[in-house]
């Protein structure tokens, strides 16, 4: 348990110390400088400024990055088949259908990114790393109770995240949606059995962090908003 811990917030760290300030320059060397884009006063920026600037701009960068993740995700997640008994011996067990997988992966994908884009832009507007994080933590947090909602209502045994001590089990699936709320507890342990979409998620919010803060107008106080440069004309 405490070498999973410190695991985890080796991961932590990494990510807002390493991989994100590496993104935000990237960023910034592509739209030109790191005070202004090169379409700044243009009616395109001041439509994506709008839009970012909204309550669903974030949101739907999220979701747009969700969409682009879905198939990393799907591929990888290693899902199974839940039909009959929920406990199962460790070579005992059969892969879900493609389409309990491939709704499984949207389903966490696209309840998290709704959920934490909209939840965790005006906090990334604020502060960056913090931001990030708890961006990061609250994803994951939603996509794992999410994760079987889909292949429910489509009607499909679908579990994942499968630990095993003497039998197996996957921690959530179609047969108790409540599950899924119990395993957000021991979201620590996720990195064990489904790598993959967590890398994805961490690269994922890496990206969509340093986007929100410098396509979108971040706040300088409360209430107020970083403003255009000024403008060179002496005052009449």
């Amino acid at each position: 348990m405490l070498f999973v811990l410190a695991a985890w917030a080796l991961v932590a760290v990494v990510t807002v110390a390493v991989l994100l300030p590496l993104i935000d320059r990237a960023i910034g060397a592509a739209l030109g400088s790191a005070g202004a884009t090169p379409i700044h006063g243009t009616r395109l920026a001041e439509a994506t400024s709008s839009f970012l600037a909204s309550r669903t701009g974030p949101t739907a960068i999220a979701v747009l990055f969700a969409l682009l993740s879905l198939p990393i995700v799907a591929l990888s997640l290693d899902a199974v088949d839940t039909t009959g008994d929920a406990y199962f011996f460790q070579n005992d067990w059969s892969p879900a259908t493609s389409l309990g997988q491939w709704s499984a992966a949207a389903s966490a994908v696209l309840f998290s990114a709704v959920i934490a884009g909209t939840v965790g832009a005006p906090l990334v507007r604020r502060h960056a790393k913090i931001g990030a994080l708890v961006t990061f933590h609250l994803a994951l947090l939603v996509a794992i109770p999410a994760l079987p909602i889909l292949p429910a209502l489509l009607g499909q045994n679908v579990g994942a995240g499968v630990l095993c001590i003497d039998m197996c089990q996957a921690t959530t699936n179609t047969n108790n949606l409540l599950n899924g709320l119990f395993a957000d507890l021991f979201f620590v342990f996720s990195p064990l059995p489904e790598p993959v979409p967590i890398v994805t998620l961490i690269v994922g919010v890496g990206l969509w962090t340093p986007i929100v803060r410098r396509l979108g107008p971040m706040p300088a106080s409360p209430g107020s908003f970083r403003l255009s440069p000024a403008s060179s004309e002496p005052p009449v």
